[in-house]
């Protein structure tokens, strides 16, 4: 009864692989590509969309300047027709067309005051600050 040990030693070389593992890598680095060139673009496009947001709203408030003025000018226009007609040089007739250009400048303020809201929700939506600005007071 002597003793006796059995070693068994298994070695595998994959002769194959080598080709596989280099396409795995470079399917890894495609996708990392693929993820840059993603993010890349996604920051095009937001830069993009902040830089027409803030153009559409100086617009926007340069057209309620105007319409503020074209307001101021239909009153004083109204004014001076009410004037006219009071001391009898014109009739009824130039002021209600200045009631009717006040009414028009009017609605053209609504309307420049709407675009400037707009445009103002817009610049905050592409800067992501919409909270921020439209945030809910406690």
């Amino acid at each position: 009864m002597i003793p006796t040990y059995d070693y068994e030693v298994q070695m595998s070389i994959p002769l194959f692989t080598g080709g596989r593992l280099s396409a795995e890598q470079r399917r890894a680095q495609i996708q990392v590509e693929k993820a840059e060139r993603t993010e890349i673009d996604i920051r095009n496009r937001i830069g993009e969309q902040v830089q027409s947001s803030l153009a559409e709203w100086k617009a926007a408030r340069n057209e309620v300047n105007v319409a503020n003025d074209a307001l101021r000018l239909a009153n004083e226009e109204l004014d001076m027709a009410r004037g006219r007609f009071a001391a009898g040089v014109t009739d009824n007739i130039e002021v209600v067309s200045a009631q009717d250009s006040l009414a028009r400048a009017s609605d053209n303020r609504i309307d420049a005051f709407y675009s400037f809201s707009a445009a103002r929700a817009k610049l905050a939506r592409a800067m992501g600050q919409v909270e921020e600005t439209f945030g809910r007071s406690k």
